[in-house]
């Protein structure tokens, strides 16, 4: 099982209680989506920091939380596809949101520093899905060229 890390935002008055208690999921969830045909509650988190728009709110602490957790759901926000953590690839969904279907334990949940922390993966899930799909784009475009190239120079026998 392979642990990820993701971020969710909590209301600065909240944020002792989280570190010391965890994330209760009958506390703090925040979201409901539609999951192999059953409505879930959860905890809404992202992949990047940068993804949510509370990122420069002072209202808002940002936790990383270590997940190693297969009730969490990458779901698209734009067309509600989902799947398990586990299995979502970076850049396979162009706003991707974290779903948390369970309570959080306190010594998964740190204060995010958002100078000096855990390296990101991917800075803003939204601009690294346009850049793959450029990247994939130009990878056909020229192979196709590559390809009629080669068929042009092809001498039939």
């Amino acid at each position: 099982m392979q642990i990820r890390n993701v971020y969710v935002f909590i209301d600065k008055d909240k944020v002792d209680y989280c570190l010391k208690y965890g994330i209760k999921i009958s506390m703090f969830y925040n979201a409901e989506e539609k999951i192999m045909g059953l409505k879930k509650k959860g905890i809404k988190a992202y992949l990047s920091p940068k993804d949510c728009d509370k990122y420069n709110d002072e209202g808002y602490e940002i936790l990383r939380v270590k997940l190693n957790s297969e009730k969490a759901y990458v779901v698209n926000e734009q067309n509600s596809d989902f799947c398990k953590i586990d299995k979502y690839n970076f850049g396979d969904f162009i706003l991707p949101e974290v779903i948390i279907t369970t309570s959080v334990a306190p010594e998964d949940v740190f204060v995010y520093n958002k100078i000096l922390d855990v390296p990101l993966i991917v800075q803003n899930s939204k601009e690294f899905y346009l850049s793959r799909i450029e990247e994939e784009k130009n990878e056909i475009e020229s192979s196709k060229y590559t390809f009629n190239d080669l068929l042009k120079n092809k001498k039939l026998d």
